[in-house]
């Protein structure tokens, strides 16, 4: 195997960080929104994760802060 198979290895795409895609992450089917870091939203498979650049979004799309996310 040389360089053209390593080339031809399909590479993950980079995480995005929290500033291109939000402050607060929910999940579609759920009911609270998370900071990112928080192990909640860590649990959130990537196709249902919703961002939001601001908690008050996140309440207008009817979410609620997660009490065990400290700081919301």
């Amino acid at each position: 195997l040389g360089a053209a198979a390593v080339t031809a290895t399909p590479q993950k795409r980079p995480a995005q960080s929290a500033a291109t895609q939000g402050q607060f992450v929910a999940s579609k089917p759920g009911t609270k929104y998370y900071f990112p870091w928080c192990s909640g939203a860590t649990r959130i498979k990537e196709e249902n994760k919703v961002w939001f650049q601001t908690a008050e979004d996140a309440k207008k799309a009817g979410y609620t802060p997660s009490s065990a996310c400290k700081g919301l």
